[in-house]
């Protein structure tokens, strides 16, 4: 009779990691109900993006630069200014570099264009590869997640994908070469709903 409790005991706790997933993904489904789904790259107040291997990334502020409105995004190591035109364009710069367009939202699959920083003097190439990538995270599945890759042709072991989901915007970002499964959204906070994967 000991044996049965025992055994029953190592069925019903192989059952909960199970339960609990399922409790987290329906939890999470309905917090991203709650999401613009039609925004990419949400630039709110209060907005953050942890993934792993990567400094927690805060919209803290807004800044006027150039006489243009910027969301301030800082992390550990840096700041980085922010903006979206009605247009779909994102654009990002430092207080001390003219900004560059960084995601073209309303670009077609496949439309590249390049822009120049301080690290690259040749500057990145940038291709919007797809808008119909599916991404999954802790047993939740994203659809439709835009893929940027991001070059320097003449370079090896600089290019890199980024991908942006429906209503969180940065998903996951890769090494090198664009492959997926380098740096993945871990926790985000998205017009005051909190996400944890």
């Amino acid at each position: 009779m000991k044996n049965i409790g025992f055994y029953l005991s190592l069925i019903l706790l192989g059952f909960v990691p199970v339960f609990i997933s399922c409790e987290n993904e329906d939890d999470i489904g309905s917090k991203l109900e709650l999401l613009d789904n039609e925004d990419y790259f949400p630039l709110h107040l209060g907005n953050f993006w942890e993934l792993t291997k990567i400094p927690k990334m805060t919209i803290d502020t807004n800044e006027t630069l150039d006489g243009k409105n910027y969301f301030r995004m800082v992390t550990a190591f840096d700041t980085v200014y922010y903006r979206k035109t009605t247009d779909g364009k994102v654009y990002e710069r430092t207080k001390a570099s003219d900004e560059i367009l960084k995601f073209d939202l309303s670009a077609n699959a496949d439309d590249t264009w390049t822009y120049h920083d301080e690290t690259f003097e040749e500057g990145w190439h940038v291709t919007l590869v797809s808008k119909t990538e599916t991404v999954e995270l802790d047993g939740v599945t994203f659809e439709n997640c835009y893929r940027f890759y991001f070059d320097v042709p003449s370079w090896a072991d600089e290019a890199h994908s980024i991908w942006l989901a429906p209503g969180i915007g940065i998903i996951e970002q890769s090494f090198a070469y664009g492959t997926a499964g380098g740096k993945v959204l871990e926790k985000a906070k998205i017009d005051g709903v909190e996400l944890e994967f």
